[in-house]
């Protein structure tokens, strides 16, 4: 696919194996790299933003304080993803 493409979203449901509520996998609408979300940032989210999340394509939650650039995966373009409802929606870029 070129790169002014967008791909299609996928969110997957992940059990982590912690006792804790499942977590996400969700993809980048423009490159389709995996993010993952836990339960904690759901309900932070929730509780904080009106369920919405601005996730880094590339930016991996085990190493939230690292550069796109420096991980060399994703593009960096930011996407919305709204944890509001049972299922996480991607909702494309912002």
């Amino acid at each position: 696919m070129g790169d002014n493409q967008e791909r299609r979203a996928t969110v997957r449901r992940v059990q982590l194996g912690d006792g804790d509520l499942p977590a996400f996998e969700v993809t980048s609408p423009c490159c389709g790299k995996p993010s993952l979300i836990t339960a904690w940032m759901i309900n932070a989210a929730r509780a904080n933003t009106a369920g919405r999340l601005l996730i880094e394509c590339g930016r991996h939650t085990t190493d939230p304080l690292r550069p796109v650039r420096a991980a060399k995966d994703g593009c960096g373009r930011r996407y919305v993803v709204r944890v509001d409802q049972d299922v996480p929606v991607v909702e494309g870029p912002s």
